[in-house]
């Protein structure tokens, strides 16, 4: 599961909340200590990463003379090209189920992102919105550039809560929060796949020991 900083947590850190009446400086990232004690679950996570990258890396290295070393760092690699705005507006945003918004979703929200960018003195196209069916007032702030909206966010909540509710996300952005969980996320990725593989493993197992299982009943009733 994705795991993301949704909209109306305790935790407010003023300046993005800044929209109206403050005079900021231009808005930059920092590595706020909640961003360095969320990397203690990714480090935990690397052992286990490793031996999954291990155990993909086996059929590569039947077929092939790519070493572990190299395939390990490839996967890091491409970790690494994830935090770039471009992949992120394709790759994690269908990841996380998010679309681009239409029109009228679009002027609604960038009516919202505007006042949340002039007063962070950052350009309109810093950060990449999208929209993400559902039918709950729900944001969250994901990668490094996605501020992802609910369409019944966009549709109920009025101009100043939109605009709360995006810079609250942005928040989560400028303090680095979602950096770790993005890392985790990605080195989540091979242990996933290989846990779905045990799983249709083990269901090929069940089917053919209950086909099987009922024939061998059958034979023994004739």
């Amino acid at each position: 599961m994705i795991q993301i900083y949704k909209a109306f947590e305790p935790q407010l850190p003023s300046l993005a909340y800044c929209w109206s009446t403050c005079d900021v400086t231009t808005a930059k990232r920092q590595v706020e200590m909640a961003a360095i004690t969320s990397l203690a679950p990714v480090a935990a996570l690397f052992p286990t990463w490793l031996v999954a990258i291990g155990i993909l890396w086996i059929p590569f290295w039947r077929f092939t003379d790519v070493s572990y070393s190299l395939f390990a760092f490839a996967a890091i690699a491409m970790g690494i090209v994830l935090f770039s705005k471009s992949v992120q507006k394709i790759f994690l945003a269908r990841l996380l189920g998010a679309r681009q918004p239409n029109n009228a979703e679009a002027a609604t929200l960038y009516q919202a992102w505007r006042r949340v960018a002039k007063a962070n003195h950052i350009s309109l196209d810093s950060f990449v919105l999208k929209v993400v069916d559902t039918g709950e007032i729900n944001a969250f702030a994901s990668g490094g550039h996605l501020l992802v909206v609910s369409s019944f966010a966009v549709n109920q909540l009025d101009n100043n809560e939109l605009t709360g509710v995006l810079a609250h996300e942005l928040s989560h952005h400028l303090g680095s929060h979602t950096v770790a969980l993005t890392i985790a996320q990605w080195l989540s990725m091979p242990i996933l796949l290989l846990a779905k593989i045990g799983f249709f493993l083990q269901f090929i197992a069940e089917t053919i020991t209950n086909t099987f299982g009922s024939r061998l009943r059958i034979i023994r009733l004739i």
